[in-house]
Order: structure tokens, then sequence, then C-alpha cells
């Protein structure tokens, strides 16, 4: 066995390796703080989850007691219980709040200002106590380990001065030994003396040398003891204020304001609960659902004519949420019955509807043009728009005019006064105002203005001018327009607009708008109004 083992099994501080004990106990306090912070946090997860389950049981009974409890005592009574679960909610939440905030932060701040881990060399502090120890002691090491040895040798020579001493007597008593064996015995006897005399001398020098450092030993020992002591001093303190404020936070679940006077008033409020404050509950339900509420009997009752609105839900919603363009597709076969209908009846639907002339273009290329009007019904409150079923355009085709008969003059001022009068009659009844807040061309005004001015019919007679007018109001060729505002599409069959953007218009406006046109790979409806032609 070593003597550092041997001198460190005996405890002593100033022995070889004795001050171990001390760097252990920085190590220790060191996980004492590590260990505290992890008790902290679990103290801080159950905080957490309590006061999570409170917010719970406290959410879940709010709602059963607004919902099924009247009001009254009782449910006053219940909404105190539950505002008591709410501020001990907040209690535990603060706590939990402050545990991070006061404890396991200054921690975590103390370990860095005073612990610092190097990766290959440990803790610095552990590290530097160890290695102020080791230079205290290196000194006096080396001068221990020679009076050791020293002890050492002096104890071997006595116990063979005493082995050569035993031979030697048991040699003189041998009679039958020669004198030369006792002569060697007795020689070996005083050599054994001299060693003994030998190292008995270097053992008390190297005592004498070691005794004369010891006062320089305990001074440089003690210097490095009381850093230690300092050290622990220090982490004593903080554990104590850490432990203190722990105490501190603690105390708000005894002894938290707000908690003592909501507890007070629930504590008024069941003392002050009597007999008469029940009985004024109890009143208060009779006179809304008992004997002393609302009476209704039955009386005669004369009969009154049911007034039911043509409309949908989808009309409730336009209502409530703004004017909703809609379209309905008119098929070829339903289109030329309405064309024929208004031909016959148009001398009596001339204050409520907007006549359209059907023309019908031919050439002697074989090409034609056959164009759709849509009739407008301002009767219905449905509001759906109407539009023309589909577009039959040819640019290398040659309109001509040669075929149209000559109405006669009287005809003609009444297709005028017509058109002049149904212009008005839109304006003030029809439902189909403008839904654009923007200023937009009038569309009855567009009528009158093809009417007076119309390119396609220069070369006839003024008598066919107003019919030729009235009917190419619907005809427009091809042309490229740019978008003023932007539009969102209600329904499948329209396209989105962009305000800046361009895109290729191919037919349109209809009687209530609506053009038909192309952009990108995208084509369907949108308003008129919304684009401006380049």
């Amino acid at each position: 066995m070593s003597t550092l083992s041997i001198s460190t099994a005996s405890g002593g501080f100033y022995d070889i390796g004795g001050y171990k004990p001390n760097i252990k106990r920085i190590k220790d306090g060191m996980d004492q703080l590590e260990e505290f912070t992890k008790m902290i946090k679990e103290r801080v997860e159950l905080e957490n989850k309590y006061t999570k389950l409170l917010q719970v049981w406290n959410t879940k009974w709010s709602g059963y007691v607004e919902k099924d409890i009247a009001e009254g005592t009782i449910k006053n009574g219940f909404n105190y219980i539950l505002e008591e679960s709410k501020e001990l909610s907040r209690v535990h939440s603060d706590m939990k709040d402050r545990f991070g905030d006061e404890i396991v932060k200054t921690i975590a701040l103390f370990k860095k200002e005073n612990h610092h881990t190097s990766t290959f060399r440990g803790i610095k502090e552990i590290r530097e106590m160890d290695e102020g120890f080791e230079k205290a002691q290196r000194n006096w090491k080396k001068l221990y380990e020679k009076v050791e040895t020293s002890r050492k040798n002096y104890h071997n020579a006595c116990k063979q001065e005493k082995s050569a001493n035993q031979v030697l007597q048991t040699q003189q008593n041998d009679t039958s030994l020669s004198s030369d064996y006792v002569d060697k015995a007795r020689e070996r006897l005083s050599k054994c003396h001299d060693d003994v005399q030998k190292y008995k001398t270097i053992y008390e020098k190297n005592l004498k040398e070691i005794s004369d450092y010891r006062n320089v030993y305990i001074e440089n020992m003690s210097f490095v003891f009381e850093k230690c002591q300092g050290m622990e001093m220090k982490r004593m303190k903080f554990m104590n204020e850490m432990l203190s404020g722990t105490q501190k936070i603690l105390v708000d679940l005894i002894n938290p304001k707000k908690l003592i006077q909501i507890h007070e008033k629930i504590e008024n409020h069941f003392n002050n609960c009597s007999t008469e404050t029940l009985n004024k509950d109890l009143k208060v339900w009779s006179s809304k659902y008992g004997p002393e509420g609302p009476q209704q009997w039955p009386f005669f009752e004369e009969y009154k004519p049911e007034f039911r609105q043509i409309s949908s839900k989808r009309d409730v919603q336009k209502e409530n949420a703004g004017v909703i363009l809609t379209k309905k597709v008119i098929k070829d076969d339903d289109m030329d019955i309405r064309m024929r209908e208004k031909t016959n009846n148009s001398s009596k639907e001339n204050s409520n509807n907007i006549r359209h002339s059907s023309i019908e273009l031919s050439s002697s290329n074989d090409n034609h043009l056959s164009l759709r009007s849509v009739e407008n019904n301002s009767i219905s409150e449905q509001r759906n728009r109407l539009c023309k079923s589909e577009y039959i355009l040819n640019n290398d085709t040659a309109y001509k005019t040669d075929n149209f008969s000559t109405p006669k003059a009287s005809n003609n001022s009444r297709i005028t006064s017509s058109l002049q009068n149904n212009k008005q009659s839109f304006n003030n009844k029809s439902p189909f105002k403008d839904p654009f807040p923007m200023p937009t061309p009038e569309r009855v005004q567009h009528i009158d203005d093809k009417i007076t001015d119309n390119p396609h019919v220069s070369s006839h007679s003024n008598d066919n001018e107003s019919i030729n007018s009235v009917s190419t109001q619907e005809i427009q060729f091809h042309y490229t327009a740019k978008v003023l505002y932007d539009y969102t599409p209600i329904e499948n069959d329209e396209i989105p607009l962009t305000k800046g953007e361009t895109l290729e218009v191919l037919s349109g406006p209809d009687d209530l708008g609506w053009c038909y046109g192309k952009k990108n790979d995208l084509s369907g409806l949108f308003p008129h109004s919304y684009v401006v032609k380049i």
C-alpha cells in the first residue's frame, strides 16, 4: 500500500491528499444547486398543470352556471365559488412565473458567474483549488517521503540487529560449534549495530527538516483552505437566499390579499343568504314563469289575407349583403317564343318592358350574322340577369341591309317615342339598377346614342334609321378593353378582373350590362362598366 493511500486513510487535513474532502465539497455544492434547480422546475410543472386544470374546471362549470342556473342567490353563490377558483388559478400561475424568474433564472446567473466549465479540463474553480492544495503540499510531500524512507530503513536495521543478537547467543551456547562461527556472528551483530546508528541519524535528520518546514506548510495549506471556505460561504449564502425566496413565493398560498378578500365576500354572501332573500328569488321566478307572469288568453281574431313575398332565400341574403348579379341562360327555342310574344304584345307592354328588334342579315356570299336579343322583365323580384346565350360573329362578313323593307314614318316615330318612354320608366321603376358604386354609362342612354348616330346605316333612308340603330346597340365586334376596377366572380361562368390589365371583348354588352370576353386562357362574363375600350 502506498504512502499516499495510508495518509489519506488517516483522515488528517495535513496528510498527503487530506485536502480531498474540501474539493469534493465544492463539487457537491455545485451539484446541490443543480438539484435544487431541478426541484424548483418540477414544482413549476406542478403549478402549471394545476393552473391549467383549474382553468379547465372553471370554464366547464362557468358554462353550466351561465346556461342552466336561473338568476338569483344560488347562481351568485356558484359564481363566487368559480371566482375563487379563477383567482386561485391566477395565484398559482403567478407562483409558477415567480419560481422561473426569481429562482431558476437567478441560479443560472450565479452558476454562470461562479462556475466556469471547460470541455477538457473540467470546472475551473475545482481545478484551481485542487492545484492550490497540490502546490502547498509539494515540498512537504518530498520531505515526508524522505522521513518515511529513513524510518523504514531504521526499523529494518533494528530488526536485523535483534536477529543477529539472537544468532550470536545461540551459537555461544552451542559447544559443538567452532569459535569461527561465533566470531562471524559477533561481526554480523556489530555491523547491524552500526547500520542502526547510521539509519537512526538519517531518520532524525529528516525529521528535523520536516519539522522546520511544518509552519510554512501549515500556512500554505491554510491559505488554500480559506479560499475554499470563502467559496463555500458565498455558495451557502446564495443557497440560503434561494430557499428564503422560495418560502416568500410559497407564502402567497397562505395570505394572498385578493384571495382573502374573495373568501370574505363569499362568507358574507352565505351569511346574508336568508329565507327572505330566497323568497325574493322565488317571486322573480313567479313573475316570469309562474301565475304572476304574462298571460295570453284566446280571443276572436278576424281573418286577414296572407301576403307572401315571391322571393327566395337568396334574395334575403342579397338584401343583407348588397346587390349580387346573376345570369340566366336563354335557349334558342325560348328566345324565338319570347320574340314572337314581344312582337304581338309590344303596344301593351310598352310601359314595363324594353323591347329590342331582331334583325336578320344576309349576303350574296352566303355569310350571315344572327343576333338574338333578350327581353328584360322588370316585374320579376328575383333580380336575375339575362344574358345573351351566344354570339355568332364573323369579322370577314360584309353586312348588308338591302333586303329590309322600309317601315312607315308613323311606325318609326312610334318606335322612337316608345324607346324614350321606356328609358324613363327603366330609370325610375326598374329593379335592375346599377349595382356598382362607381360612375358607369347609362344603358338606356346608350340606346339613344345609337339611335341618333349609327354608322352602319348611313347609306339608307331616314325611315329605317331608327330600326337599325336600335338593333346595332348589341352589335359590337371584337375589341381590346382595359380593366378599371377589380372584380371577383360570383358564379362559375364569370371571370375575375384585375385593375390595369387588358382583355379581349368578344360580345356584349347585353341589356343588363354584361359582356362576354377572353383573358389569357379564361373566357366568361364580366360587367361592362368595369372596363373601357382602348
